[in-house]
């Protein structure tokens, strides 16, 4: 009983292996971020899938990839890419494994990066660089029967996309409430909000 305590401890206080790589504030206006607010039907996808299931607990990895892009096709995010993109990368990760005969304790999780690029000139020389703007994240420790645990995986990260989807709105009208409650000109609040697409 110590162990499986230990066990689901040590499971609980895992973050997804994503979560090693350094973490840049994002962008933020009027105390919304931006950065979702931005996202667009020609917004670039990339995914990537941490599988760190071990002992038959997750079987079906490669559906937890094929339910979140059609998802996002669903929600008319088309431009899913295979290469790095200039746009979000969608990592999906579990990390878990069986804890006794027939049971699996399973750390699944979800981060959306934004990734930046800037642009300097230096003398006659131009330097660009690039970096992922964490902006999402979800995650939760499951354990149960090793019978039903793909399904619950699957389900679960089907379900965090779903709240990222929404999301995407919820940040476009959150900030585009923001603009129109600041003081700034109305040229200006026009401005801004032309900056949000729809």
């Amino acid at each position: 009983m110590r162990s499986i305590i230990l066990l689901v401890a040590s499971l609980a206080f895992q973050t997804p292996a994503f979560a090693e790589e350094s973490e840049l504030e994002q962008a933020i206006l009027f105390g919304h971020d931006l950065g979702i607010a931005q996202i667009s039907e020609t917004t670039e996808f990339f995914f990537i899938l941490s599988d760190n299931v071990s002992d038959g607990c997750w079987l079906t990895p490669e559906r937890a990839i094929s339910s979140a892009k059609r998802e996002f096709l669903d929600a008319g995010y088309p431009n899913i890419v295979e290469e790095f993109p200039f746009g979000v990368i969608v990592r999906i990760s579990a990390n878990g494994y069986e804890t006794s005969s027939n049971t699996c304790a399973v750390n699944v999780g979800l981060r959306i990066g934004i990734v930046d690029h800037d642009r300097r000139i230096f003398g006659h020389s131009e330097w660009h660089s690039f970096t992922e703007k964490n902006s999402f994240r979800l995650g939760s420790l499951l354990t149960g029967p090793k019978s039903d645990m793909s399904t619950r995986i699957n389900e679960q990260l089907e379900g965090y996309v779903d709240e990222f989807i929404v999301e995407i709105q919820l940040s476009k009208n959150r900030l585009m409430e923001a603009i129109w409650e600041n003081e700034a000109s109305e040229l200006g609040k026009s401005e801004l909000l032309n900056a949000i697409p729809q």
